[in-house]
């Protein structure tokens, strides 16, 4: 995990020469409102989003159709507002759904991807087919805010405008792929009767307790690799190094300030569906995402089953134990 933290650090990411945060108007994110009425903070469409669908094609294993929409997301803060307005590839949403060749499927798992990642080209290889052959599920895919085909045409990879220095663009990016994926929620629920059930991976598991503690529609959630403290992450991870240079640069410290990104912690919330529908699957040995950190979320959401694999953060997804658990665990609720 260290070795490959920092390779794809040096990869990816080049310390900005930009970076800004505005501290006024990061601490109007500190309102007590938006740390007791998440689902305020985090809103959701009361209409399905207008889907404009693709064109369907097939493979061995699955069927599989892109679809966009107009992401129902606004900026709180209207500096960032006029900000936000020319990032115009990221309004759109960018999204795939993938169907099993074979039988109705039992339930469509919402599928949010970690960090520098949202094409699920490696998704659609690996994990994908086994999710609709053998768990008999649908799966939606969807890129995240500022990754992928949602990049602006000044990043210089998939996701970078989504974490960085610049606090106020990645506590708005946060916000917005929370609405983004309520608003796919929505339309599943328009378009079906059969059960959601979340499933993330890393920055993808972080999102998914965020909405937990938000909404009440998953009938299962499957975070893997994550905890409920993303930009405490940028501490001690590897991969985050230039991003924690940026935030040092500007003189903020989250150790001494805490409060500043308390409204964007999954700690200060409570999931709202039973814990036992929630089944983390976390790497011992993960340098990314700290197992200290994870266990204290699963304390204070009182989760009864945790799966703790015997391995790190780039690792433990080919491990067959995580697919045994995961198909149990979608067998025994849907």
């Amino acid at each position: 995990d260290i070795f490959t933290g920092h390779f794809l650090a040096s990869l990816f990411y080049r310390p900005s020469a930009h970076a800004r945060t505005d501290l006024i108007a990061l601490q109007e994110y500190q309102r007590q409102e938006l740390q007791t009425e998440p689902e305020e903070f985090f809103f959701c469409p009361k209409d399905p989003p207008d889907i404009h669908l693709g064109q369907k094609k097939l493979s061995r294993k699955f069927s599989h159709q892109s679809f966009t929409f107009t992401s129902p997301y606004q900026p709180l803060n209207d500096a960032f507002n006029q900000q936000y307005l020319g990032y115009a590839e990221n309004h759109t949403v960018h999204a795939k759904l993938y169907r099993p060749r074979q039988g109705d499927p039992k339930a469509t798992v919402v599928l949010l991807h970690g960090w520098t990642k949202g094409d699920y080209i490696w998704e659609s290889r690996l994990l994908i087919p086994w999710m609709t052959s053998e768990l008999n599920c649908s799966v939606v895919g969807l890129a995240f805010p500022y990754h992928a085909s949602r990049s602006p045409s000044g990043a210089r990879f998939s996701g970078e405008y989504f974490v960085s220095g610049d606090m106020i663009r990645t506590l708005e990016a946060i916000r917005q792929a929370v609405i983004d994926t309520r608003a796919v929620l929505t339309w599943l629920a328009s378009q079906t009767d059969i059960p959601a059930g979340l499933m993330g991976i890393s920055l993808g598991a972080f999102i998914t307790y965020l909405l937990l503690g938000t909404d009440d529609r998953p009938t299962f959630a499957i975070p893997i690799m994550g905890h409920g403290e993303l930009i405490h992450g940028a501490d001690s991870a590897a991969l985050l190094k230039h991003v924690k240079q940026d935030i040092l640069a500007q003189g903020l410290n989250f150790d001494d300030t805490p409060e500043l990104t308390a409204a964007l912690t999954a700690l200060k919330m409570h999931p709202r569906i039973p814990p036992e529908r929630i089944l983390p699957i976390n790497g011992l040995y993960d340098m990314i995402v700290s197992p200290e950190r994870a266990n204290t979320l699963f304390e204070t959401w009182n989760i009864p089953e945790v799966v703790w694999l015997p391995g790190g953060h780039f690792s433990i997804l080919n491990m067959p134990k995580m697919r045994h658990a995961i198909k149990d665990f979608v067998d025994k609720w849907v």
